[in-house]
């Protein structure tokens, strides 16, 4: 959960950078503020953009399920 282990309330840190990435269709939802940690501290962590971090979980669910 967020800010369960310490007494700092949740900060949503801004994953913009100014890598091109030839990526231009927008793709938004709503998501849990747990959810948008749990991305943003492995982006943070795997040097990755968020869009990356979705792709390569797409990449592993279609590899789990035989897609």
């Amino acid at each position: 959960m967020v800010g369960e282990n310490s007494d700092e309330p949740y900060v949503r840190r801004d994953g913009r950078s100014a890598r091109k990435t030839n990526r231009t269709l927008a793709f938004a939802t709503r998501v849990t503020p747990e959810f948008d940690k749990e991305v943003r501290d492995i982006a943070d962590r795997e040097d990755l953009k968020l869009v990356e971090v979705l792709e390569k979980s797409v990449e592993a669910y279609k590899e789990k399920m035989g897609y």
